[in-house]
């Protein structure tokens, strides 16, 4: 067991409308798009870590949960994640989808001596190196440890880590492409409310025709029979 509106590498997500068409056109209509292999969700991601670069060195050189192939920021309330992974080591699979998750609040850097880090630790430790470097190439596991003995006191931050089973598919396609298939998906939806109005309206006009028509009828009366009087035969 592991203890324990952004989008795609930071870019903002509207928070409804457009987005959520082009990516239901894109599933629906377009067949060129790749399946993720597994993907994780952070249910609630504290603001300093909203980060994908931070948060593909925390899964990906750390944990070495995978290889992370996308990492999604949304902030709505407050900040989420998910992760996407190809390859994912099977522990990380196997523990979630247990149903139950789990939390994410440090790691066991050397098995031997048992040396632990807190995650607080490691987020602090890649920011002060991104600093005086481009990545974390350079970022080494004593800087961490180091650092963890000389802040022991640190605040605490944890993930709560649960499987993402609705990860949105990449795709193919440029971003002319995708503008192109969205306008067509508004079109085609105007279209479509269109004819439901008719179809709306010719509905109304076929009920109102039937009522009128049941209110108007005219049912023939059946005419009465008159008894018949049953004759008596004479005697002679």
């Amino acid at each position: 067991m592991f203890c324990s509106n952004k989008g795609v590498f930071g870019s903002t997500f509207p928070k409804g409308g457009k987005i959520e068409l082009l990516i239901a056109h894109v599933l629906l209509c377009n067949k060129q798009h790749i399946n993720m292999s597994f993907s994780i969700f952070i249910r609630t991601l504290p603001a300093e870590c909203a980060d994908a670069a931070l948060l593909t060195y925390i899964f990906q050189d750390v944990y070495k949960f995978g290889t992370v192939k996308r990492v999604d920021i949304v902030h709505k309330v407050v900040y989420m994640a998910f992760v996407h992974f190809v390859q994912p080591v099977p522990e990380l699979v196997n523990d979630l989808r247990d149903g139950n998750g789990f939390v994410l609040d440090g790691k066991m850097i050397d098995r031997e001596t048992r040396e632990w880090v807190s995650l607080r630790t490691i987020v602090t430790v890649y920011k002060e190196h991104l600093k005086t470097h481009v990545d974390a190439s350079g970022l080494t596991n004593s800087q961490i440890v180091q650092h963890y003995h000389q802040n022991p006191n640190e605040k605490t931050l944890f993930f709560r880590i649960l499987e993402n089973k609705t990860p949105v598919r990449e795709t193919k396609l440029n971003i002319h492409q995708i503008a192109f298939n969205l306008e067509m998906a508004e079109s085609r939806l105007e279209d479509q409310e269109k004819l439901i109005d008719i179809l709306t309206q010719r509905i109304s006009g076929l009920e109102d025709a039937h009522r009128w028509m049941m209110h108007h009828m005219v049912v023939p009366q059946q005419v009465p029979q008159v008894p018949q009087v049953p004759q008596v035969e004479s005697e002679v």
